[in-house]
């Protein structure tokens, strides 16, 4: 028996850091400074608060997780070369990319993705003119093989789950364990995907399922507010504004969901829908979506009050040298 929970462990941790190391392959492949496109696309892209935020959403489904698209951006406003007027909309669309991340893992494709793997892996080695293309769609494949070998571990931690989340019926803790995970493993799609076997394996509710997804979007700040570090005053209100959008949606449906009567309305819509993971998806994209909806209107505002805050100057350096000359 111990045997047994030893070799899930193992498979388990071996599976996650699979997913981490080929997020962070997808991160470095898009991002390629030879080719420089990422860049160019999203400096053209950010002009304005719709297209920022669609911007966002775009480039964090191209990378599969909203923690690599905010360190990109940080790095991109580290350097000078963004308007800060249009980052708030980009981390709103981010955020939005997640639940679009979460509503992919949801859907039942990952045994698709795993039949198509052998092929990709292949043309990628043999095919050397559009090498690229076929790395990224390996790694994007290999990253749903993890999601299923996650899926299936889970299942062995049965009994040892469902007295945890027993215990922990408090659902503020379980908001704050949320964080935590997210925070330590540096990737809420991993912490997301990892909750949605266990719920679909019927070891927590999903009123409690609700504050764990909420604790998550929290835990994804922490990678913003590690990458800002050091890197000027700039990446700081990328990690700010962050931090904001998901505290603002946090607090919200932390107190919509204190109200039973709404409580209950928002349970009764979401049991309609019969797959476990579409509920908690479907959960995901209204609690981003409504927070964006709210925020969106008022971005100028919260990027006048952060710049204040941090004594920062709207225009990216680019545009400053060039009115000044």
């Amino acid at each position: 028996m111990n045997y047994d929970l030893f070799n899930s462990i193992s498979i388990l941790m071996g599976a996650v850091g699979l997913m981490l190391y080929c997020m962070q392959r997808l991160c470095i492949t898009l991002s390629d400074r030879k080719n420089n496109r990422l860049t160019d696309i999203l400096e053209r892209s950010l002009s304005n608060k719709y297209t920022s935020l669609l911007s966002g959403l775009v480039g964090t489904v191209c990378m599969q997780s909203s923690s690599a698209f905010t360190v990109f951006l940080c790095g991109l406003a580290g350097g000078g070369i963004l308007n800060m007027a249009m980052i708030f909309p980009a981390i709103m669309g981010a955020n939005i990319g997640a639940t679009l991340i979460v509503f992919l893992i949801s859907l039942p494709i990952g045994e698709i993705m795993c039949c198509v793997l052998p092929v990709f892996a292949i043309l990628s080695v043999c095919d050397k003119r559009r090498t690229r293309v076929y790395e990224i769609m390996t790694i994007i494949c290999t990253i749903f093989l993890t999601f299923i070998i996650i899926e299936r571990t889970t299942l062995t931690f049965g009994d040892g789950l469902e007295q945890f989340f027993l215990r922990s019926r408090s659902p503020f803790i379980l908001l704050i364990l949320g964080m935590l995970t997210t925070a330590l493993v540096q990737s809420s799609s991993i912490v997301t995907a990892i909750l949605l076997c266990i719920y679909d394996s019927g070891f927590i509710e999903l009123y409690n399922a609700m504050f764990v997804i909420m604790g998550i979007n929290v835990g994804t700040c922490m990678t913003s507010i590690l990458a800002s570090m050091g890197s000027g005053k700039n990446a700081g209100y990328v990690a700010a504004s962050h931090t904001l959008f998901n505290l603002f949606g946090c607090i919200l449906f932390s107190i919509l969901l204190s109200i039973r009567p709404i409580a209950n309305l928002i349970i009764f819509a979401l049991s309609a829908i019969r797959s476990p993971k579409m509920q908690l998806a479907i959960f995901h994209i209204t609690y981003n979506l409504t927070t964006a909806v709210l925020l969106l209107p008022q971005s100028d505002k919260i990027t006048l009050l952060l710049c204040g805050w941090l004594r920062l100057n709207q225009k990216p350096i680019r545009q400053r040298l060039n009115t000044t000359q």
